[in-house]
C-alpha cells in the first residue's frame, strides 16, 4: 500500500499541485499553464484542422505583427498606470479567510482556570474573593446580608486573595509562577476544588475576642469598638466547616453587636457630660441608663451598672439608683462595686424619688435604636440590619447600619 493512500482519518483540505504531484495523483488538482506566452505555431495549424466555420486554419494574425521591442521595461509591472494597487492585498485576505473556512479545522477550547473553578463550586463569598472575584462576591454579599459598604473589607479582600497563591520562582530572568493553593488538594474531582481557608473562626474566638474583651475592661472603648467591628467584617469572610460553628458564628455576631451598641452609647454618654443643662444632665442619665440593657460579659455588665447607679445618685435620682444597685448586687456580692451599691440602696430606700424624669421604664421590655440611642418599646415598629440585627427607628430605613457599618438598614 502506497503512503499517500492510508486510511488515517485526516481533515479534510485542498492540495496543492506539488503534493499531487509527488503522490503521484494529478485527479483533481489544476494544472497550471505554460510559461512561455508565445507559441511558434498554433495548435490548429499544428493539426491540421479546420476551424468552427470550415474554413481553413488561418494564420494567426498576432504573430505576423512586429513583435513591442524589450527596452529594459518591466513586463509584468503597469508602468505607470497605478492598476489597482491594493486589489492584490484585498484578494488575498479574501481567499485566506475562504481557505481557513474550508478547511474544517476546529482549534481546542481553552480549560477553566483554577479561579473559576472555585467561584462555580462556592455560594460564599470568601471563596470567590480568593479566586480573585471580587465583584462577584459584593454582589453575593449584597444578596445576602444586604452589603452596600465595602470600603472596610478591601484590606481582607486583598489578603484572602494573596494568601490563596503562593509563588513559585524560577531562572533568573524568567518570570514568577503563580500556584492556587487548595483546602482540599487530595481531591482530584475538579467539581469540588475550593481554595484555601484562609479566616479561622477558632482564632476569631480565641485570639480577636479576647483582645477586644481586654480593651474593654482596660477602658479602651473607641479601641474596643474597633476591633469587634473587625469581627465583623472577618466573619463575613470566615467559611464555617461545622453546624456548631455555624451557631458559634451567630452567637459572636449578637455578642460584637450588643458590645458595639453599648460602648457607643457610653461614648456618647461621655460626650453629653459637657452640657450641664436640665437637658444635657437628663440626655446623659438616659444614655447609662441605656448602656445596663445590652447583653454584656458580667464583669463588664457590673461596670456600666456601677456607672448609671452613681450618676443617677449624684443627681437625685435616688429610685433608679436603688435598681441599678440591686441589679449589681445580683451579680456580684463582694468587692468595693458591690459595697457601694449597698450604701445607695440604704439611702434610696428612706426617699425612693427622680428628681429628673428620664425616659426608661424598667419593667417594659425595650431595645435601644443604634443610630438615635433612644428605646424602642416593645410593639413598637421599628427595622434591622440584616446582618447584625441591630435595631433602628423606621425613619431610618435604608441608611447606612451603624453597627457593622456594612449592610443597608431595613
Amino acid at each position: 500500500m502506497r503512503v499517500h493512500d492510508s486510511n488515517w482519518p485526516l481533515l479534510a483540505v485542498s492540495r496543492s499541485y506539488f503534493e499531487g504531484m509527488l503522490s503521484g495523483d494529478m485527479e483533481g488538482v489544476a494544472m497550471p499553464a505554460p510559461l512561455s506566452s508565445a507559441e511558434p505555431e498554433s495548435q490548429a495549424d499544428q493539426w491540421g484542422m479546420e476551424d468552427d466555420f470550415g474554413a481553413p486554419a488561418v494564420e494567426h494574425r498576432g504573430a505576423s505583427l512586429a513583435p513591442i521591442a524589450n527596452d529594459g521595461l518591466d513586463l509584468d509591472g503597469d508602468g505607470g498606470w497605478d492598476m489597482d494597487a491594493d486589489l492584490a492585498a484585498e484578494l488575498h485576505a479574501e481567499t485566506g479567510a475562504i481557505v481557513a473556512e474550508d478547511s474544517g479545522l476546529t482549534l481546542p477550547v481553552a480549560g477553566q482556570s483554577e479561579a473559576e473553578i472555585w467561584c462555580q463550586n462556592s455560594p460564599l463569598a470568601a471563596d470567590h474573593v480568593a479566586a480573585g472575584a471580587f465583584e462577584s462576591a459584593m454582589q453575593l454579599l449584597n444578596r445576602q446580608v444586604g452589603a452596600i459598604n465595602f470600603e472596610p473589607l478591601k484590606d481582607q479582600f486583598l489578603s484572602i486573595f494573596q494568601a490563596s497563591r503562593t509563588i513559585l520562582t524560577s531562572n533568573e530572568g524568567m518570570p514568577s509562577i503563580m500556584l492556587p493553593v487548595r483546602r482540599n488538594p487530595t481531591e482530584s474531582d475538579p467539581r469540588r476544588a475550593l481554595p484555601v481557608l484562609v479566616k479561622n473562626f477558632q482564632a476569631l474566638i480565641s485570639k480577636d475576642l479576647q483582645e477586644a474583651y481586654k480593651a474593654t475592661t482596660a477602658n479602651k472603648l473607641v479601641e474596643a469598638c474597633a476591633l469587634f467591628r473587625g469581627i465583623l467584617h472577618s466573619l463575613l469572610l470566615t467559611v464555617v466547616a461545622k453546624s456548631t460553628e455555624a451557631e458559634e458564628a451567630l452567637q459572636l455576631v449578637g455578642i460584637c453587636r450588643e458590645y458595639i451598641l453599648g460602648l457607643s452609647i457610653e461614648l456618647s454618654r461621655r460626650d453629653a457630660q459637657n452640657d450641664t443643662s436640665e437637658a444635657g444632665i437628663k440626655r446623659m442619665l438616659e444614655l447609662a441608663a441605656y448602656f445596663t440593657t445590652v447583653e454584656l460579659q458580667p464583669k463588664h455588665l457590673v461596670i456600666s451598672l456601677r456607672t448609671a447607679m452613681t450618676a443617677s445618685y449624684k443627681h437625685k435620682n435616688l429610685q433608679t439608683a436603688q435598681t441599678f444597685a440591686r441589679r449589681l448586687l445580683e451579680l456580684s456580692s463582694a468587692g468595693q462595686p458591690a459595697t457601694l451599691a449597698r450604701q445607695i440602696q440604704q439611702v434610696a430606700e428612706r426617699n425612693p424619688r427622680d428628681e429628673i424624669p428620664i425616659d426608661y421604664d424598667l419593667h417594659n421590655p425595650f431595645v435601644v435604636c443604634g443610630i438615635s440611642y433612644t428605646p424602642i418599646y416593645r410593639g413598637s415598629p421599628s427595622v434591622q440590619c440584616p446582618y447584625c440585627r441591630a435595631h433602628f427607628m423606621p425613619e431610618y430605613q435604608g441608611n447606612l447600619c451603624t453597627i457593622c457599618d456594612i449592610s443597608k438598614v431595613g
